[in-house]
């Protein structure tokens, strides 16, 4: 499953990458940003009791794939506390998906929905009760993200959002949220 993906995105950039010279081309990456993301991170569902909610930094690359649509690659980082515990995961994830552009909003800068595949790694530096992390786990799952825009400058753009992601670990699913700011500033 991987392996697919990283396939489809290779070839999704190298397809924009290879219509630069073709103005007429739809699918010509016109645009490209790099965010900041800053986020509160709660857990959901059955590991709503596990843990606490807690803060999540990341970096996201977007790049204008289709005139209404967004390519998203994000990578984020969390901390997260084991609930009535001195002990802590380390919560690695990689999303990859696309966002499209709602009719809300200025034209320069409209609200986004969208969705896509995400990675999960979870690294706990000892046992952690009966969740078993005490070894390195990953899992795939997958997001939902709405964004809306909240300031504009120049060389800045803020923007609000939400994010629900799911890990689809084995028996149960497991289900987080996000609420945050984004700052986000053109490359090209």
């Amino acid at each position: 499953m991987r392996r697919l993906l990283l396939s489809a995105l290779a070839l999704l950039l190298l397809h924009g990458a290879a219509g630069a010279a073709d103005e007429t081309n739809p699918f010509l990456l016109r645009r490209g940003s790099l965010a900041a993301e800053g986020s509160l991170w709660l857990p959901l569902g059955n590991i709503d009791d596990d843990f606490d909610p807690g803060p999540a930094a990341g970096l996201a690359l977007r790049a204008g794939y289709l005139r209404t649509v967004d390519l998203w690659v994000a990578f984020r980082y969390q901390r997260d506390q084991v609930s009535g515990a001195d002990l802590w995961l380390h919560h690695a994830t990689g999303d990859v998906g696309l966002l499209f552009e709602l009719p809300v909003g200025p034209a320069r800068d409209r609200a986004r929905l969208g969705g896509g595949f995400s990675f999960f790694f979870v690294r706990a530096s000892e046992p952690v009760g009966t969740l078993l992390l005490d070894d390195n786990e990953s899992d795939f799952g997958h997001w939902f993200r709405l964004e809306t825009p909240a300031l504009r400058t120049r060389a800045l753009a803020a923007r609000l959002f939400a994010q629900q992601q799911t890990a689809w670990t084995k028996k149960r699913a497991t289900h987080f949220a996000l609420f945050g700011l984004s700052l986000e500033t053109p490359l090209w």
